[in-house]
């Protein structure tokens, strides 16, 4: 599960490095909110700036999950993927009535959710492949993903969390 975060860490601050806030927001979902609190620096977050969300209670985290703007584009992360085994469950509807995108950390024993179209298996080196709905055009036969620690997420993090997106006229991402 640490090297499935540590990759996932690294595809958000890429994501973050590359694209501004006015063009996506960031909820990530988890009981393990330590592991994830470098994002909160983000100025991605969709909930008053910040991106984590405890998993807590189906109703509290629907009601949370309410708050984002379903509007916007959404990147979804969580490493709780039982959180979607139920059909009417939180992290279900927000994905059905939002514009969001999703990740889920899954480690090596545990169930991908059936509404995963596309899983990524990483191996301990680093290498990995793509199986479930890869399109044809598709045409990576070797993939390579290096991972981030927490306190270099954080030090990105940190580096964006002043920057402000011009095209952001709402002041919708958390920059300053």
């Amino acid at each position: 599960l640490d090297f499935a975060r540590a990759v996932v860490r690294s595809v958000i601050t890429q994501l973050a490095t590359w694209v501004g806030p006015a063009d996506w927001q960031l909820v990530i979902v988890t009981s393990d909110e330590p592991s994830w609190r470098w994002a909160d620096w983000l100025p991605h977050g969709a909930i008053d700036g910040c991106s984590v969300i405890m998993s807590g209670s189906g109703d509290e985290l629907g009601e949370r999950l309410d708050a984002v703007d379903h509007g916007r584009m959404t990147l979804l992360v969580t490493d709780e993927p039982h959180l979607f085994a139920a059909r009417t469950g939180a992290l279900r509807r927000f994905l059905t009535a939002s514009n969001a995108a999703s990740l889920v950390v899954v480690d090596d024993v545990t169930t991908v959710p059936s509404l995963c179209r596309r899983v990524l298996t990483i191996g301990s080196t680093g290498a990995a492949s793509w199986s479930g709905d890869v399109p044809e055009s598709d045409d990576s036969e070797r993939i390579r993903f290096a991972g981030l620690s927490v306190d270099a997420a954080d030090r990105v993090a940190r580096r964006l969390a002043c920057l402000t997106d011009p095209e952001d006229a709402g002041g919708s991402g958390g920059g300053v």
